[in-house]
């Protein structure tokens, strides 16, 4: 009986320090995907803020251009001109060109940017009124 309770207490150790194992794994994983959407998202705003308008009016609609930053999380940083005035903006990270995926995080978010002139001319992005912003899978 003493033998079955030793083997019984051991199984019980294993158990704990396996699931242990498991829940940090999981917690790491979730701390790379919200680092990897952080840095998505980062990535588009600054995108948003630095483009320039009119040099990207100068594509035709189709036309895209692709910019890599590189920060603790690489990103891909894709604008797509739809329209006359319509844009799309990706970013995925981690950005392939850099890293290969080998299990890591990727994440893709996509915003549609409509630019247009302020009151002294100058091409500014505006709001989509709609859903503009979207995770892509």
């Amino acid at each position: 009986m003493a033998l079955f309770a030793i083997l019984l207490l051991g199984a019980l150790c294993t158990a704990m320090v396996f699931a242990a194992g498991e829940e940090s794994r999981a917690s790491v994983g979730k701390l790379a995907s919200t680092r990897a959407l952080s840095a998505v998202e980062d990535a588009l705003t600054n995108t948003v803020s630095s483009v320039d308008w009119m040099a990207a009016m100068q594509l035709r609609p189709g036309q895209h251009t692709t910019t890599h930053i590189s920060n603790s999380v690489p990103v891909a940083v894709t604008v797509i001109r739809l329209d006359t005035t319509c844009f799309f903006i990706q970013a995925v990270t981690p950005d392939p060109s850099v890293s290969p995926l080998n299990g890591r995080i990727v994440r893709r978010v996509g915003l549609t940017i409509e630019v247009g002139e302020d009151s002294a001319g100058i091409l500014r992005p505006l709001r989509v009124p709609n859903r503009g912003w979207v995770e892509l899978f």
